[in-house]
């Protein structure tokens, strides 16, 4: 049986006097650590960005600049600003310190080197960085789970092809606050809902599967799209905490009929695509969803043709540009083409 290869640590030694170098790469070496080597801020740089180090041993003073140079390159690299950086100095000044502290530096030893206080903070720093990697590892698995739940909550055209739609879901982080239903009413109507809650942490995540649940008890032949979403409210101002709300556009379609009933609350006007006319924004009026009893809410009816498309989308469609009328009319252009 192969047994799994270890990772190995790797250990960046930035020191320019030949001697100190030695002694400090040695001890690496015998502690079971790949160790590298670079004497000027070039040569730092260059290995850094090849080396990609586990920890850095950084002197104060380079031929062709300092440490704390060196440093606040190691944390302007995404990928390496949570590398620990020691200070090698023969300074014991607490200026020189808090200058070290200051560019990002954990730690700070002064010359000459003891082995094994050496090695002892060396070994300290690399077992709180692999704590909090294995910490932010936990951290991402359990909101990539997050995320493909909530994903599944979403029907996929495939499962659905009466309701002839088709989705297109980019989240900015895996887990988010949007979420889309379809749900085949019956008899060739086909209710259609996307909505947002409020916030962007992981907390706001878990209330969509709320609406979900809501729109598969109040979805039904019996009651129209504007009951649908009173109804909603009524359970979402009772369950939400301070500061959550939905804003949410509801949308059934009467495929016999050619009929659409629109229920908008407080988001994103829909776009129209008709097969003969210029698109055109379903701009409407409406409170949001969960945040007062006595909400209002806009409802419209409108006819359509075969052929004609419509677009229901979250705000961050919109809200990435700076100016919230600007992005609508691109997106109003994006329908003529």
């Amino acid at each position: 049986m192969t047994l799994p290869r270890q990772k190995v640590t790797r250990v960046l030694v930035v020191e320019d006097d030949p001697v100190s170098s030695q002694i400090i790469l040695k001890a690496m070496s015998q502690a079971g650590f790949e160790a590298s080597h670079a004497s000027t801020v070039r040569e730092a740089v260059a290995a850094i960005d090849g080396f990609a180090p586990d920890l850095m041993l950084l002197d104060v003073g380079l031929p062709d600049g300092d440490g704390f140079e060196v440093c606040r390159h190691v944390q302007r690299q995404a990928r390496l600003s949570a590398t620990p950086v020691i200070f090698i100095s023969g300074h014991d000044d607490t200026a020189s310190k808090l200058r070290g502290f200051e560019a990002g530096g954990v730690d700070y030893v002064t010359k000459p080197i003891v082995h094994a206080e050496l090695l002892a903070r060396v070994t300290t720093h690399l077992r709180l960085k692999r704590a909090f990697d294995l910490l932010a590892d936990l951290q991402a698995e359990r909101i990539k789970r997050l995320g493909a739940v909530q994903v599944a909550l979403m029907p996929q055209p495939a499962a659905l092809p009466e309701a002839r739609f088709a989705v297109r879901l980019e989240q900015l982080c895996e887990a988010g606050g949007d979420i889309y239903d379809v749900v085949n009413v019956g008899d060739g109507v086909v209710d259609y809902l996307v909505a947002d809650v409020s916030g962007h942490d992981i907390s706001s995540s878990l209330w969509t599967s709320s609406l979900k649940t809501l729109t598969a008890e109040y979805a039904t032949p019996a009651n129209p799209p504007l009951d649908i979403v009173r109804a909603m409210n009524r359970v979402l101002t009772r369950i939400l905490p301070d500061g959550h709300f939905f804003t949410l556009a509801y949308l059934r379609l009467n495929r016999r009929q050619r009929r659409v009933g629109l229920v908008l609350a407080g988001h994103p006007p829909p776009l129209l695509v008709r097969t003969s006319e210029a698109a055109t924004l379903l701009d409407g009026e409406g409170d949001v969803v969960g945040a007062f009893e006595d909400a209002a809410f806009h409802y419209r009816e409108f006819r359509v043709s075969r052929g004609d498309r419509l677009f229901l989308y979250s705000d961050g469609l919109i809200e990435l540009q700076p100016d919230r009328g600007a992005a609508l009319d691109r997106l109003r252009e994006a329908g003529d083409r």
